[in-house]
């Protein structure tokens, strides 16, 4: 569900995804197509928010 979730965001930002690479490999390219502009700022953080367990989010939360 993730995954699909992803792919539509992405999708809308003419992106297409190799669901065959790593988490970290996924990170480095979603900040490469943020650099490139393809992907913007909130759209960054809606993925990670989507990727980071409930608990983690609430965590920083309370950090900050």
């Amino acid at each position: 569900r993730q995954r699909e979730t992803i792919s539509n965001f992405l999708s809308n930002c003419g992106i297409s995804v190799d669901w065959g690479m790593t988490l970290s490999m996924f990170d480095f390219f979603l900040q490469e197509q943020l650099g490139t502009g393809k992907l913007s700022q909130q759209m960054y953080d809606d993925i990670y928010n989507i990727l980071s367990p409930a608990q983690e989010r609430r965590d920083e939360i309370e950090i900050q």
